[in-house]
């Protein structure tokens, strides 16, 4: 209780300064652990301690500028680093035949090494399109390497 007291002198005596008033955080005790508000401590509960807090005074212009100039260096930076990673989706750092289409692929292949081949190759691909797509996430590694395989096996030459 004296506690309580001292803290409620100590915000009265802040509030009486006008320019940051403290605020009283009471940390009360339940069944289910220690929980932080800014009312006292209901019935069930105890009264473990008691913080006393000031709001942060408002930033200045200078303050603003420097964190909008930190914020703008921060995407720069992070613009940067997944274009190197080639995650940004400009396009910039292809995988070679990720342009293509499926069918245009198929096409490729077709005029590549013979109808035969390309259908069977075009086949596999969308087997393992279909099997992937009806399991969804509940795919396996070793599902993955056996569809893998299967089309590897038919498109290669």
């Amino acid at each position: 209780m004296r506690r309580i007291a001292m803290a409620a002198c100590i915000l009265v005596a802040a509030c009486g300064t006008g320019a940051l008033q403290a605020q009283a955080l009471y940390i009360c005790a339940t069944s289910t652990g220690n929980s932080y508000q800014q009312i006292p401590c209901s019935a069930p509960a105890r009264l473990v301690g008691t913080l006393l807090t000031s709001p942060e005074p408002q930033p200045t212009a200078e303050m603003l500028a420097r964190r909008m100039k930190q914020a703008e260096q921060d995407r720069a930076e992070s613009a940067f680093l997944a274009h190197q990673a080639g995650t940004d989706g400009t396009g910039l750092r292809p995988v070679r035949g990720a342009h293509r289409s499926s069918a245009a692929r198929s096409r490729w292949y077709a005029a590549r090494a013979g109808s035969r081949v390309a259908d069977a190759c075009g086949t596999a691909r969308n087997d393992r399109k279909r099997v992937l797509q009806e399991v969804g996430l509940g795919r396996t590694l070793e599902l993955m390497r056996r569809l893998d395989a299967a089309v590897w096996a038919a498109c290669a030459h």
